[in-house]
């Protein structure tokens, strides 16, 4: 399962460590993708809105080639 997570800044994801927890026990089944609208520097996950457009290009890269 891959969890599309959209946030104004880093700080302002909940459950932080409950996803990172998650993941982590189950690295072959969850992935959490982390868009953020106002990352902070050196940020390297996704950036902008999540929205129609985002959504749809996040899920063409999980679709199988």
């Amino acid at each position: 399962m891959t969890v599309l997570y959209g946030n104004r800044r880093w700080e302002d994801v909940i459950f932080t460590q409950g996803w990172v927890d998650l993941c982590d026990t189950f690295p072959d089944h969850l992935v959490v993708k982390h868009m953020l609208s106002a990352p902070h520097t050196g940020w390297t996950g996704g950036i902008g809105m999540l929205d129609e457009s985002s959504t749809r290009r996040e899920l063409e890269t999980l679709a199988p080639s």
